[in-house]
């Protein structure tokens, strides 16, 4: 096990997907994925904010595993963490990061929905700080595009 998470942090992105791939193959054929939880999670959730989409799609097959798979008192102790990762990815500059944990916020929701409650304010900041962003980069680019185009009153009067 120690092996496959220190795989997590290696500079290639394919050894990095393979290890969330064994690590995914472990948690199906382990009777004691919860006691592993604790260990797993806190690792993987760093590769949420990865360059590489494979990675980042490997992590949401291991999450979800894990969440489906696991007993709430053994994500309880690794919620923060995850949640912390998630409003992490929310905000990221990334707009592949941004869709992940967005996608991985709804499976936590729909698998552990009731261990959420003491972060609902840290998410709903977060998904309000991003959808504000996103509103005032539209906004711009709108008011960027109607400043470029002429108006017909200035082209009339030019032909």
């Amino acid at each position: 096990m120690e092996k496959v998470l220190k795989q997590l942090h290696h500079f290639s992105g394919s050894n990095r997907t393979q290890a969330l791939t064994d690590l995914i193959n472990f948690v199906l054929g382990s009777a004691q994925a919860d006691s592993y939880s604790s260990l797993i999670i806190p690792k993987a959730m760093e590769l949420l904010i990865d360059d590489e989409v494979d990675t980042r799609e490997a992590l949401f097959v291991l999450l979800s595993t894990l969440t489906v798979n696991i007993r709430p008192q053994s994500m309880k102790a690794v919620m923060s963490v995850l949640i912390t990762y998630i409003c992490s990815g929310l905000t990221s500059l990334n707009k592949g990061v941004r869709k992940d944990a967005l996608l991985l916020l709804c499976q936590v929701a729909e698998t552990q929905a009731e261990l959420m409650t003491p972060f609902l304010d840290k998410i709903l900041k977060n998904i309000f700080g991003s959808l504000s962003r996103a509103s005032l980069i539209f906004n711009s680019s709108q008011s960027g595009a109607a400043s470029s185009t002429p108006s017909a009153s200035s082209t009339s009067g030019n032909m």
